[in-house]
């Protein structure tokens, strides 16, 4: 049986854009360097999209562009500069991406971290603790979402860090972070 292979007409739009500026919290200054990555947030679809995550870096004067598909209920948007700025890795939510181009109505403002420094470590039962050395240590913040917008809670990422050989390990979190308390 032969294969149809009539010509297939085939319109596609130029993607939207998402354009927006990273600036320091404290002074309003440009970050330059941020790695920009944004993930849809889940619609509902059945079955659901694949995830697709969207990267680009900041430039000189803190700008982005990123070309998004349109999404009814938006995208998380994460920011991770530089470790030489000493800021925090940050996230903002945009509740809906449509066809058009979107320019973000004011620069995401990413604050200074404080350092969280600890020690992790384990072992068996019965045998003695020990440091973990290259164990990744992750912290979460619970965005609630908007339920009048359809939206669920969703974990964000806020730190990361590696334990070094003898298990400790330094997080920069955002400075404030409500529920982290260093233990004595």
């Amino acid at each position: 049986e032969a294969f149809d292979t009539s010509p297939l007409g085939l319109s596609v739009d130029t993607q939207p854009t998402l354009v927006g500026r990273a600036v320091r919290k404290d002074d309003k200054a440009p970050v330059a360097s941020v790695a920009v990555t944004a993930e849809r947030v889940e619609d509902g679809e059945d079955p659901p999209l694949p995830a697709r995550v969207y990267r680009t870096t900041t430039s000189s004067n803190g700008d982005f562009t990123l070309s998004l598909d349109p999404s009814p209920k938006g995208y998380r948007i994460n920011f991770e500069p530089p470790s030489d700025t000493k800021l925090s890795r940050w996230s903002v939510r945009i509740p809906k991406f449509g066809s058009g181009n979107t320019e973000l109505e004011a620069p995401v403002e990413i604050p200074y971290a404080q350092a969280l420094t600890g020690t992790i470590s384990g072992g068996q039962p019965g045998q003695p603790i020990t440091p973990l050395a290259d164990t990744r240590v992750d912290v979460y913040w619970i965005d609630p979402g908007d339920p009048a917008a359809g939206q669920s809670p969703q974990a964000v990422l806020i730190g990361s860090a590696v334990s070094d050989r003898n298990g400790t390990y330094t997080l920069l979190l955002p400075k404030a972070t409500a529920g982290v308390v260093p233990s004595k």
